[in-house]
């Protein structure tokens, strides 16, 4: 394990991406049968999978964080998006509610074939 100082970072290489890992950064050896799906600059990997199971080698930036979650969600079949911002994406059943705790409209992100019972595609301030 090495302890990364302020301002410093270690980069990592994911789908022809560069993340960075902050704070602190292991060097793992994997075993039989561990995919690398991300490696740090050297080729030591980063991000390591067997079967559903996951081991992020490093603390990650938030681009990172993000991208890891995305990858995670999709792998377990999560209907899930980044949320930004203040919109959340509430589901109930069949209905889906975008409420937008923030001070500006913004858009609900609703795919194409989406039926409004109540607003439409942008979501007010505090709505």
């Amino acid at each position: 394990v090495e302890s990364l100082r302020p301002g410093t970072s270690r980069k990592i290489a994911w789908d022809n991406a560069a993340y960075d890992a902050i704070h602190w950064a292991e060097w793992v050896e994997p075993g039989d049968g561990v995919e690398a799906l991300a490696k740090f600059e050297g080729g030591k990997p980063a991000l390591l999978k067997k079967g559903r199971a996951h081991y992020l080698a490093a603390w990650p930036d938030k681009a990172l964080l993000a991208k890891t979650m995305t990858h995670l969600a999709r792998e377990a079949k999560l209907d899930a998006r980044e949320m930004t911002g203040h919109l959340r994406i509430r589901k109930k059943g069949r209905l889906t509610f975008a409420i937008n705790y923030g001070d500006a409209p913004v858009a609900s992100g609703a795919p194409a074939n989406a039926r409004f019972l109540l607003g439409g595609e942008t979501v007010g301030a505090y709505d």
